[in-house]
């Protein structure tokens, strides 16, 4: 009898860990400037805010230029900025600043809107939280593959 409930539990636990969710993970996004000369935007002042906070709140600022912290890439109109750098990759944790120091233009980022998602885990895939939109200087913008654009 001692066996049977074993084995029934042995049973409901591995019925019930197939059932599991696991949370996706967070990932960062990265700007694409549209308009700009290579010359505006080699080098990026990030500032990083409380969240939600009115920009009041500023918790730590990075310098970012092409000679050593990325490498821009140009394709058309579209200048792709690659820089991912630990705590100041952009994310939905803070609000954030941009400044191009050569035409002295700030760009506020804010309400970054990416729920926490959770698939079966059995699948062992790593999954990534959706980012629904975020607040560009006022306006909402839902970003592509983890891109947004900001505009001249």
């Amino acid at each position: 009898m001692a066996n049977k409930y074993k084995l029934l539990i042995i049973l409901l636990s591995i019925t019930f860990s197939s059932c599991a969710k696991c949370p996706c993970i967070d990932l960062d996004i990265a700007p694409n400037f549209i308009g700009f000369e290579v010359s505006e935007v080699d080098t990026v002042i990030i500032r990083k805010y409380a969240k939600g906070n009115n920009f009041n709140n500023l918790i730590d600022t990075a310098f970012f230029d092409e000679k050593t912290s990325f490498t821009i890439q140009k394709n058309s109109d579209t200048i792709s900025f690659p820089f991912r750098s630990g705590k100041f990759s952009i994310n939905k944790n803070y609000d954030w600043v941009l400044f191009l120091p050569s035409i002295k233009r700030n760009f506020k980022i804010s309400d970054i809107i990416s729920p926490q998602v959770s698939l079966p885990c059995p699948n062992k895939l790593q999954c990534i939280n959706p980012i629904h939109s975020l607040n560009i200087d006022g306006t909402i913008y839902k970003p592509s593959d983890l891109t947004f654009y900001i505009k001249k």
